[in-house]
C-alpha cells in the first residue's frame, strides 16, 4: 500500500499471495526481498513477525545464500524500518493472537480456525491456504491503516480504504471465498455506517 501526497485512500499497487505449490520456499523469500528491495523505504508491516516470520525469512536467506534487504538487517524488535503491530497494540501487555484483536474490534479475520491451517497444507488444499493468507494480509491492513492514521501518519478515509483494499484483492484472487463473503461486504457496511446519524442498530 502507499499514500500519495493529497489522497486520503491508499494505492494498492498490488496483492500477491504463493504457495507451496507453485514456488518454493526459496522462491517466495527470493521475491518477498525482491519487492522490498525496490522499495527500500517502505516499512515492512507483519503481525507478530518479530517473533515468527522474520526468523524465518532470515534461517532462509542464511541457507540459500540471498541477501536480506534492508528492513531485515536491524535485528532489534522496534526496528524503524518495520512495525510489528501485534506488539503496537500489546504495549507491556501479552500479545494478542490476530482473530482475539479482530474479533474484539470488529474486523473480519481468517475463514479457517488457525490450528487447521496445517492440516490444510499436509492435504494439499492450496486455494484455501491461500484464501487464509489473503485474509491475513486484508486483516493486518485495516489494522494497519487504523494504526498511521491514530498516529498521524497518514491521512486516510477510514471507509473508502476499506473498499479498495478489497477491490485490490477480488481482482487479485477473484477464487477467494473470504473477500466477497466476508470482506467486502463488511466493508460496505461500514461505509453505509459512517454515512447515517445516530444510533445504529444491527441484528444480533
Amino acid at each position: 500500500m502507499r499514500f500519495d501526497p493529497g489522497c486520503d485512500v491508499p494505492d494498492v499497487e498490488s496483492i500477491t499471495v504463493l504457495a507451496n505449490d507453485e514456488a518454493s520456499e526459496q522462491e517466495i523469500t527470493e521475491r518477498l526481498f525482491g519487492m522490498l528491495e525496490l522499495h527500500p523505504d517502505a516499512l515492512l508491516t507483519t503481525w507478530a513477525g518479530e517473533g515468527k516470520d522474520l526468523a524465518v525469512l532470515r534461517r532462509v536467506a542464511s541457507e540459500y545464500g540471498l541477501l536480506l534487504p534492508s528492513q531485515l538487517l536491524d535485528l532489534s524488535p522496534y526496528a524503524r524500518q518495520r512495525l510489528d503491530l501485534c506488539r503496537a497494540v500489546a504495549g507491556r501487555a501479552a500479545f494478542p493472537h490476530l482473530p482475539e484483536y479482530a474479533g474484539a474490534v470488529g474486523i473480519p479475520c481468517k475463514p479457517t480456525p488457525s490450528k487447521e491451517i496445517g492440516q490444510l497444507v499436509e492435504r494439499g488444499a492450496w486455494d484455501k491456504v491461500r484464501d487464509q493468507c489473503l485474509a491475513d494480509v486484508l486483516t493486518t491492513s485495516v489494522i494497519c491503516l487504523r494504526h498511521l492514521a491514530a498516529h498521524g501518519a497518514i491521512a486516510s478515509h477510514p471507509h473508502r480504504s476499506l473498499l479498495v483494499l478489497a477491490e485490490a484483492a477480488a481482482k487479485a484472487m477473484p477464487a477467494s471465498k473470504f473477500v466477497p463473503n466476508a470482506f467486502a461486504p463488511w466493508g460496505r457496511g461500514q461505509v453505509a455506517c459512517a454515512r447515517l446519524k445516530g444510533t445504529v442498530y444491527r441484528a444480533a
